[in-house]
């Protein structure tokens, strides 16, 4: 028995409705992915008996037709079959998907998330009682919070609490203003605060409208400075030469949650040639997409 559900959002520019809002399905997405499971999973016509009616499936409340054998007989898609690839392929984008554990949520309806840390600043939309948005940097009267993808804003500490899960961002919230910055790590100035995958988020050709697994990097709570280019250049190498792409995934792209901040972004076929050797290090960075084109200064 398989059951789909389809959450449909649609975003509102203009206050006063500014923001997401829920649009319910009328089930023919759900129809539609349970249509093309049965094509895929059904017994070819010479294994079907002339009395086993034939399956059917109904929106929006669809299902897959109930079997009276044995699952464990039933003939199953082949190994290198399309469904097959597609089934390895999310199983291994849930694997490596992280969630962020920052979180903080809105008190009350209506809360303005604004473009800077000022309070006459423009007002980018209305968030609702209970809206979630990751941290990004805090001081003591205002939060930097991620929207969606590449989207940020902030919001006013007095306007948010910590949510019960978000341990991390309890203790990197101070109470108080502090007179003195935490230390910096010895070995850390950066860490992964999310993963997803999705539409390049940039403007480059190379990757344009395609699918990546964008990596959002965030500097370690307490550095207090400005990283510079080779301190990023290092960091990005050391992501780039570990991470692996899921099939069907055209790129990596990686995205520095700062002011100084930036994205870096390389194809597939470059990263793979540069694993194996066939490329330089300096040779793999000019390939790269780069913005700012200086984000890690000197390559070669």
């Amino acid at each position: 028995m398989v059951r789909v559900t389809a959450k449909i959002t649609a975003w509102h520019e203009n206050p006063p409705r500014s923001g997401y809002e829920v649009v319910r399905s009328n089930g023919r997405l759900e129809s539609d992915l349970l249509d093309r499971l049965q094509e895929s999973l059904a017994p070819k016509a010479d294994n079907v008996t002339k009395s086993q009616p034939a399956p059917e499936i109904s929106a929006p409340m669809p299902q897959l037709p109930r079997h009276t054998t044995d699952p464990s007989t039933s003939p199953l898609p082949p190994d290198d079959s399309p469904l097959r690839d597609q089934a390895r392929s999310l199983e291994e984008l849930l694997r490596n998907q992280s969630h962020p554990s920052n979180l903080v949520g809105v008190k009350q309806d209506e809360t303005p998330v604004l473009e800077t840390a000022r309070a006459d600043a423009k007002v980018l939309f209305l968030a609702s009682a209970e809206d979630e948005f990751e941290v990004l940097d805090q001081n003591p009267e205002w939060v930097h919070v991620r929207i969606s993808g590449l989207s940020r804003g902030w919001l006013r500490r007095s306007s948010i609490e910590i949510l019960d899960s978000s341990k991390s961002a309890r203790s990197e919230m101070p109470a108080q203003r502090s007179t003195e910055p935490a230390p910096v790590p010895a070995n850390a100035l950066f860490s992964i605060s999310s993963e997803e995958v999705g539409l390049f988020p940039g403007s480059w050709d190379a990757l344009k409208a395609k699918s990546t697994r964008i990596i959002s990097v965030q500097q370690a709570p307490g550095s207090g400075r400005i990283t510079s280019p080779q301190e990023k250049l290092q960091f990005a190498a050391s992501v780039f030469k570990k991470e692996a792409l899921a099939p069907g995934l055209e790129g990596l792209v990686l995205i520095f949650d700062a002011e100084d901040g930036g994205m870096i972004a390389s194809r597939r076929e470059v990263l793979d040639q540069w694993k194996r050797g066939a490329i330089s290090e300096a040779s793999f960075w000019k390939q790269c997409y780069l913005d700012p084109p200086e984000i890690l200064g000197a390559t070669n």
